[in-house]
Parts: structure tokens; C-alpha cells; sequence
């Protein structure tokens, strides 16, 4: 089959090419915004097969080949928009990389376009519902990526290694933080928090939430990328700087951190948990950050990659050291800090990251902490208590809020739940409790 690499190979004569649309070849008559994703959806499928050439601005002819029809000024106007978006429009859908060249040539007195599509090395995916588009000669066809393993695992590592600009305040602050989403970032408005009603009292005491470097982190598979030696993949000390984590989740029942919290002995050792209103969070953390010479990141735990696989992820033998070590960055280093083992998947974490703007080294033995002050009377919107609470610590409880101008009101009692009061609610709550009858009779079949 001939091979479309230029416009010569097209082999136009008298306004016709004389191929048939196939493999390598597509023809479209116009361009506008609504075909833009059509046009898209075939470049990548001609880059996942075996690279070629679409052509805008001709008809296709009933005995194949195509006849040159032009564009206008406003289609040229479009194709060069196109051009300009296009990486931008791929990286939104597709996960991979995609090489093309935008040319126009006048033919017969009618502007005719042509984008030239290289072979991808590896297929390129798309993100919405993972699938590889192939071209054939009669169109494009689906490949499921998870129909491979491995494939489907460096899937989604890649989607999850992407970062996206978001600001929270549009133009309301002088000096912007950049804010960092991944693409694979919190799904719902609220997050939740999990601690020791010691810990509680000291968060609402000192109107602050604790940030601290990963290297104080208990789990050894997650600090050992933090304290790992990047010089031989990086020399920019900026690409693996000091940074700041506090994680939260987007599970409101989890059996595992009521328990965890509530064994501890040390101090006040009943598990309480706090329902945050993420988007208030976020204008907070982004207040602070913007004013005290820091950016943001946020992102998803990946619990995709197994014990052998976080072991391995640094050697040249794993099928994923190159999508993190053969172009280092900071996007990469912080996504090394989201990888958990999937024993963990339980917890279904959210990780926030402030980075200073000037490069701090890394603390590896002493981890800093950072305290960022918030108000929680804004921030919470539920408190849920352990109903194992004695009555004195639920006093305490109640008198450390109202000193600190948080009105506790009970779930279950006040009236106006739901009518818009602007208080916060608190539940005791019991993870172990059945709903039903406790006593059962089975009959017999």
C-alpha cells in the first residue's frame, strides 16, 4: 500500500486524487467547531494504525478518489485554529503522543488542507472510555485497553500523571498560586477526615490543619520515593524539592480508620471524623498558598500497582520506569508520592501538596510540619462521634467548638436539619451498628 508522508504522494493531478479513502487516507469536505472532534478521532486512529494523511476541502468521488472542492475563508480560519489547539484538545482526551504537520496548498485555484499523521510508537488511548482507535479501510474500530494487563496498567498511570491549571478565585488575588488538579481528582463536594478526638481538639484549638513532608509517613513503600536519590535521572534539585501532604478521603463509611483511630490509646483515643466542604478547603489552602510562596497539587491515590511492582518501579526492568524516569520532572516526582500499595485501596484517599516556589532540600529523617491555618467553621459541614463516647468527652467536645465559635447541633434531634440552618451537625455513630431486627428466624426452604 503507498505510503502518504506529502502532499506529492497524494499524487493530485487536474484537481482528483485518485486514491481511495483506506487505511492511511480520510477525506473531508469542510472543517468547523462541531466536526473538530470527528477530525481528531481520525488523525488518532490513523496514528494508531499506520500513520497517513487527512485532507479537508475535497468531495469524494462514487468510484473512489476525491475531487478537489476548496475552502473558504472562514474554513482556513478554522484549520488554522485547529492546528493551534489541536495537542491541547489531544491531551484533554487521549493519553499518549500524537506527531502531525498542517499544511494548505493552493490547487486549481482552491485552498485544499492536509494534516500529516506519523505512526505512534505506542497507541494512543482514549481516557473516556479506554479504548485504542484502529483505522480500517471502511472506518474506525474500538480495542479495549484492558483486553492487556500490563497495557492497561500503564493506562492508568498515565491518566493519573496529569496535572491540570484550576483556579479556585479566578482573578480575585493579587498574587496567584498556581493550583494544580489531577486529572483524576476528588468526584464529590465534600471530603471526609479521620483522627483521634485528641487530635480533634488540638486542630480546632490552634484553627490549623497539619501538613508534613512524606518522609514522616508510616507506609515504607510510599517515603522511600521521597527520600530517594534523583541525581542520576535529574540534576535540577527542583525537580524533587520538599514538600507538603495531608490526605483525606472521599469515604464517609470505612470501617478500617474507625477502628485504627479508635485503638489508640494515647491521649483522647476515640475516633471522630469531620465532613469537609472541599470547595471552601480549596479557596483556603489556595489563599494560603498564594500568599506564603507556594503552589498547590491535588490528586487521587493510584492503588493500581501491586507490592513487586512499587519494588521494582525505580529499575530499568520495570514496564513503567519510563514513564516516570525518562523525562524526570516535578509532576513526576510528586505522582511517585500517589502510589499506594492496593491493600490500602480501602481508604480511597485524596492528597493535597503545597510546594514552595524557592527549592527547599528535602528533610529525610526530620520531617518538617506546616500548619495551615483554616477556619473550621466554614470548612466543616457534619462532626460524627464515636457513640462510645463517654458524656465528659463529649463535653469536651462541645465546649472546645463553642470556645472556638463552632456550634454543635445534634442530627437526630433538631428540627431545623434541614432547613437551612447554618449550624454544624453532629451524629454519634457507630460502624459495627445493624439496621433491622438483631434476632432473625429462618424458615426452611
Amino acid at each position: 500500500m503507498a505510503k502518504f508522508e506529502r502532499i506529492e504522494d497524494l499524487k493530485i493531478a487536474n484537481g482528483i486524487i485518485p486514491f481511495p479513502e483506506n487505511e492511511q487516507l480520510e477525506y473531508k469536505p469542510s472543517i468547523s467547531v462541531d466536526n473538530i472532534p470527528q477530525f481528531l478521532r481520525a488523525m488518532v486512529g490513523l496514528s494508531n494504525t499506520e500513520g497517513g494523511c487527512l485532507v479537508i476541502g475535497v468531495r469524494e468521488m462514487r468510484n473512489g478518489g476525491a475531487v478537489v472542492t476548496g475552502l473558504d475563508s472562514q474554513g482556513l480560519q478554522r484549520f488554522e485554529q485547529f492546528e493551534n489547539a489541536c495537542q491541547r484538545l489531544f491531551k484533554n482526551e487521549f493519553i499518549g503522543e500524537l506527531k502531525a504537520s498542517f499544511q494548505t496548498k493552493l490547487i486549481n485555484g482552491k485552498t485544499v488542507a492536509f494534516v500529516f499523521v506519523q505512526k505512534s510508537k505506542e497507541k494512543n488511548i482514549r481516557i473516556t472510555d479506554e479504548a485504542i482507535l484502529i483505522r480500517r479501510q471502511n472506518g474506525i474500530v474500538v480495542e479495549k485497553v484492558k483486553d492487556n494487563l500490563q497495557r492497561y496498567k500503564r493506562f492508568e498511570i498515565e491518566k493519573y500523571t496529569r496535572f491540570n491549571d484550576y483556579d479556585v478565585f479566578d482573578n480575585t488575588l493579587p498574587s496567584k498560586a498556581r493550583y494544580m488538579l489531577s486529572e483524576q481528582k476528588a468526584g464529590s463536594n465534600v471530603l471526609y477526615k479521620y483522627m483521634t478526638l485528641d487530635a480533634f481538639i488540638q486542630c480546632i484549638e490552634n484553627g490549623s490543619i497539619m501538613f508534613q513532608e512524606p518522609s514522616g509517613w508510616n507506609d515504607q513503600f510510599e517515603k522511600r520515593f521521597y527520600n530517594a536519590n534523583y541525581k542520576n535521572v535529574t540534576r535540577r534539585v527542583e525537580d524533587y524539592p520538599k514538600v507538603f501532604a495531608t490526605c483525606l478521603t472521599e469515604t464517609k463509611d470505612s470501617e478500617a480508620p474507625w477502628k485504627v483511630y479508635s485503638s489508640q490509646n494515647k491521649g483522647l483515643g476515640r475516633c471522630i471524623q469531620i465532613e469537609i466542604n472541599l470547595e471552601k478547603f480549596r479557596q483556603q489552602l489556595y489563599a494560603f498558598a498564594s500568599s506564603n510562596g507556594f503552589d498547590v497539587y491535588e490528586g487521587k491515590v493510584l492503588y493500581g500497582l501491586d507490592e513487586t511492582e512499587i519494588m521494582n518501579l525505580h529499575t530499568k526492568k520495570s514496564p513503567f520506569f519510563k514513564l516516570f524516569f525518562n523525562t524526570f520532572n516535578l509532576n513526576h516526582f510528586l505522582w511517585l508520592l500517589f502510589i499506594k500499595r492496593p491493600a490500602y485501596k480501602y481508604e480511597d484517599e485524596v492528597r493535597f501538596f503545597l510546594v514552595p516556589r524557592v527549592t527547599e532540600s528535602r528533610n529525610k529523617r526530620r520531617p518538617e510540619r506546616k500548619y495551615v491555618p483554616v477556619s473550621w467553621g466554614d470548612l466543616i459541614r457534619e462532626v460524627r462521634i464515636d457513640e462510645n463516647c463517654s458524656d465528659s468527652e463529649k463535653l469536651v467536645i462541645n465546649r472546645i467548638c463553642e470556645e472556638n465559635g463552632i456550634q454543635l447541633v445534634d442530627s437526630q434531634c433538631d428540627p431545623y436539619r434541614d432547613k437551612g440552618r447554618m449550624n454544624i451537625y453532629i451524629e454519634c455513630f457507630n460502624i459495627d451498628n445493624m439496621n433491622g431486627k438483631k434476632t432473625i428466624t429462618i424458615s426452611k426452604p
